[in-house]
């Protein structure tokens, strides 16, 4: 279903229209962020600068129109507070995903990614954990990845491509240089993440990235989720981070 209508559109504006526009103009902001009245932001549609106002319940009045790109559309209170509503329950999420993870010490992740912009936007997901619970170091080939967890890690999240390994070799070559390391994948090819798993190897498409990213803490917390599933199942094991106080 379309989110936008032309101006003058007798098509009237519907419920999940006017979410999907209010979770698509969040976005832009930091999570947890709360649309206001005359919020001034981009357009989803063109990226231009417009004025964000919220109507009464009616929703056939336009309420927010883009000059720019003639796009027109309605926000009213019942879509922010169905908005709201979603945004609390993703806030009890994350921090229910939070404890999961809770240890005495931060959790130490490392990220094997080779695309500026795709850890970029990992970051961004992880954001509302980042400095709480969580704190990442960066690799961006594999054979940096596999000489960094020496150094001891709680997790990692690699990705399957890398400049020095592709695929299935990645998987294998990473469980056999670091076997005590929680891990778990990431690829762009959404074929390639259904094949393996079907072979139970962790992964995730990275075409999922932006749905959790516009989903703000719930997103976040379905990542940690994912991430805990990987940790609780793995085994302790020499690359793994040792227990604080342990010789």
């Amino acid at each position: 279903m379309a989110i936008f209508k032309r101006k003058n559109s007798d098509k009237a504006t519907t419920l999940d229209d006017e979410i999907a526009v209010l979770k698509s103009a969040l976005a832009q902001y930091p999570p947890g962020y709360a649309l206001r009245l005359g919020e001034r932001c981009m357009c989803p549609q063109c990226g231009a600068l417009s004025i964000v106002m919220v109507g009464n319940e009616s929703t056939t009045v336009t309420v927010h129109r883009c000059g720019s790109c003639d796009r027109s559309w309605t926000i009213t209170k019942r879509a922010l507070d169905a908005v709201a509503a979603a945004a609390a329950q993703g806030t009890d999420e994350l921090e229910s995903a939070k404890r999961r993870l809770a240890k005495d010490h931060p959790l130490q992740v490392l990220v094997v990614e080779d695309d500026p912009a795709d850890a970029k936007l990992l970051k961004a997901i992880l954001a509302p954990a980042l400095d709480d619970i969580m704190q990442i170091f960066h690799a961006e080939t594999l054979h940096e990845g596999l000489a960094s967890t020496k150094l001891g890690f709680d997790a990692a999240l690699v990705d399957l491509n890398l400049p020095d390994s592709r695929g299935m070799a990645t998987v294998k070559a990473f469980q056999k240089g670091a076997p005590g390391v929680p891990v778990y994948f990431f690829t762009g090819d959404a074929e390639a993440a259904v094949d393996l798993r079907s072979a139970n190897v962790p992964v995730l498409a990275k075409q999922a990235w932006l749905d959790l990213l516009q989903a703000h803490h719930q997103g976040t917390a379905d990542l940690l989720n994912l991430l805990a599933d990987t940790v609780v199942a793995a085994p302790a094991g020499p690359g793994a981070r040792p227990a604080p106080g342990a010789s």
